[in-house]
């Protein structure tokens, strides 16, 4: 299995201090395959999980090629537990998206943000610009309508 990239082994790490700390005794990795890629980040994040001391039984596999799709696969298994609380785990940047869009499916998600992402200082910049474009228009238009467009072009 391959190891995850940096800006994920940091979110996992997040998510593994989450685990053993009590908050979280669930913990659902995400994400789909890219071309040449052996393994989905699901599937190397929950190997990552498992080499770090989290059973198989603790983890949850959802894929999809964006943030909404993500959520929506992991929802489907959350709902199916009972579960309607979730803490999301990502990087700074990317929080505000990831609570409106677990909110918009139903959920009572909190932050978690990782503190050791390797995308920090001024190379985080494009990255809030991004964030800043798709609230604006997920809140406008619906996140399933923004996911639909960018699916579609």
């Amino acid at each position: 299995m391959t190891d995850p990239s940096p800006d994920l082994a940091a979110r996992l790490d997040e998510a593994i201090t989450l685990y053993h700390e009590g908050w979280a005794p669930l913990i659902v990795v995400t994400g789909y395959k890219e071309k040449g890629d052996l393994y989905t980040e699901a599937q190397a994040g929950s190997a990552y999980l498992q080499q770090h001391g989290i059973p198989a039984s603790a983890i949850v596999e959802a894929s999809g090629s964006d943030s909404y799709q993500n959520l929506t696969d992991a929802a489907a298994a959350l709902q199916g537990r009972g579960v309607h609380t979730i803490l999301i785990s990502t990087d700074p940047f990317h929080e505000d998206r990831s609570m409106a869009i677990a909110s918009s499916l139903g959920f009572v998600p909190y932050p978690t943000p990782t503190r050791s992402s390797p995308i920090g200082a001024f190379a985080s910049i494009p990255y809030f610009a991004k964030e800043t474009v798709a609230v604006g228009l997920g809140r406008i238009v619906g996140y399933a309508n923004l996911n639909r467009l960018h699916s579609f072009g």
